[in-house]
């Protein structure tokens, strides 16, 4: 039996939790390993992140979750991070999703922060700020 990359494995857990066949799914991005340290057993995880989309709709009929969960909702990808600070869901989960998911608008955000040479800290601290608010 041959080791999967991390990639694999995350395309067969999808596949074995939500029925979803893997012709049904996009690689958008993938972000760098996060070690997670579990408060309750006291291990720690090396979690690699991905963030996929939907190529298949039709598929979305066909979702259905394994032992594993106790349930399961679709989150719009403008409420994802308002459903992560005001729901009790997995550690890191803000984090993790800021590692893959990069919006246009966020980047430009950013990319206006690095490129200034005028401005002092004041204006730079505030511009972050407007950033993850935004984000």
């Amino acid at each position: 039996m041959t080791d999967s990359g991390p990639l694999e494995c995350a395309l067969r857990e999808l596949g074995e939790e939500t029925r979803l066949p893997g012709d049904a799914l996009r690689l958008v991005s993938s972000g760098p390993v996060q070690k997670i340290h579990h408060i309750n057993t006291g291990n720690t995880f090396n979690v690699h992140p991905f963030l996929f989309e939907l190529t298949n709709y039709p598929a979305l009929r066909a979702v259905k979750t394994d032992w594993e969960h106790q349930s399961s909702q679709w989150i719009p990808v403008n409420e994802v991070i308002h459903f992560i600070r005001t729901t009790k869901a997995v550690p890191n989960l803000l984090l993790t999703w800021l590692r893959v998911y990069d919006p246009l608008k966020l980047r430009e955000m950013i990319r206006d922060i690095k490129d200034d040479t005028v401005n002092g800290a004041a204006v730079l601290a505030t511009k972050a700020v407007l950033a993850l608010k935004h984000a």
